[in-house]
């Protein structure tokens, strides 16, 4: 909902612990969405580190699922 509201600092915490608890409870099944999430989170605020982390991430999940 953040995200669609253009509101990316907001939306930032609740992907990251999205990402935590499907790693913790090992739900890796759209996981590569949520990193295609953060990366583009991280590039509308300017982190483009993270954001290209990220999409890595997003890349190599989403040919795993």
């Amino acid at each position: 909902m953040y995200i669609l509201q253009g509101k990316y600092s907001e939306a930032l915490p609740y992907n990251l612990r999205a990402i935590e608890i499907m790693m913790r409870i090992d739900s890796t099944i759209n996981l590569w969405e949520n990193h295609m999430h953060l990366s583009n989170i991280y590039g509308e605020l300017g982190d483009y580190k993270n954001a290209l982390e990220n999409h890595e991430l997003y890349e190599q999940n989403r040919t795993e699922d």
